[in-house]
């Protein structure tokens, strides 16, 4: 499977590196994948922020961010964003070692 062919969330975990989607728009573009329930409901986020979890070459997950309006996150939100993907890797990685 390319990655271009893959939704956002295969996308930060093959990358390892958050990825920041604005707008509806640019989320199709980047291959976003819609679920059942949104396709559904119709109720389909506008922005979108994904953080890879743990450290190393291999991330343990992601944590996601979704919000109803366009360009949602500001730069500042999304340093709080990566900080909290930062903590949650932190106790991941302490929660393994015990």
């Amino acid at each position: 499977m390319s990655l271009a062919s893959r939704g956002l969330s295969e996308k930060v975990l093959a990358g390892r590196q958050p990825i920041y989607i604005r707008t509806l728009e640019a989320g199709r573009a980047a291959g976003s994948l819609l679920t059942a329930a949104e396709e559904a409901t119709g109720l389909i986020p506008h922005s979108w922020y994904g953080v890879p979890l743990g450290w190393g070459p291999r991330p343990d997950g992601l944590v996601s961010f979704q919000s109803f309006h366009t360009d949602a996150f500001s730069e500042s939100r999304r340093r709080v964003m990566d900080a909290l993907g930062a903590l949650i890797s932190t106790c991941m990685s302490a929660r393994q070692a015990s």
